[in-house]
């Protein structure tokens, strides 16, 4: 039985003995990289990426742009301004609002570029009574929202 175990070890040749060096190879070969560049902003959804893959160090932050600016109303009620800096690509606007003592306004930014921004704002409709509700149906005239005075300071921030 000895002898046949002797004959069947043989061929078999034992492995060379790992040093730390060799272990610490190995396992650097199987660890992603750490990135060099900073990880990219957030975008709804997300996305998988297609760059080599590679592993973030625990303190980076992602590059996200966030800039307030204010403009002022014109008498058509309409408003632009620039961004304090320069975004590399067009912001998502996150709110306008108005800045006024009087009456509620509503303000839209309609444009929104990576150096600037335009919008309008309305002044909210005021609740109509029976009687001038029904005086306005009779005469087959609908009540019309008015338009915001000129020289309201509106504030819109732009992400990115």
């Amino acid at each position: 039985m000895i002898a046949l175990l002797a004959l069947a070890l043989q061929g078999v040749v034992a492995p060379a003995p790992m040093t730390s060096a060799d272990v610490a190879a190995q396992v650097a070969a199987a660890v992603p990289p750490t990135c060099v560049t900073a990880p990219a902003t957030d975008t709804v959804g997300g996305t998988a990426g297609a760059g080599v893959p590679c592993v973030h160090r625990q303190d980076a932050a992602s590059a996200t742009v966030v800039m307030p600016a204010t403009a002022t109303t014109l008498a058509d009620c309409t408003f632009s301004g620039a961004w304090p800096g320069t975004f590399t690509s067009a912001p998502t606007t996150a709110f306008a609002s108005a800045k006024t003592t009087a009456d509620p306004f509503t303000c839209q930014v309609g444009t929104a570029t990576t150096t600037g921004f335009a919008g309008k704002c309305w002044k909210q409709a005021q609740s109509l009574t029976l009687p001038s509700l029904a005086t306005n149906l009779l005469g087959l005239t609908l009540p019309t929202a008015p338009a915001a005075p000129a020289g309201i300071t509106v504030m819109v921030v732009g992400r990115q």
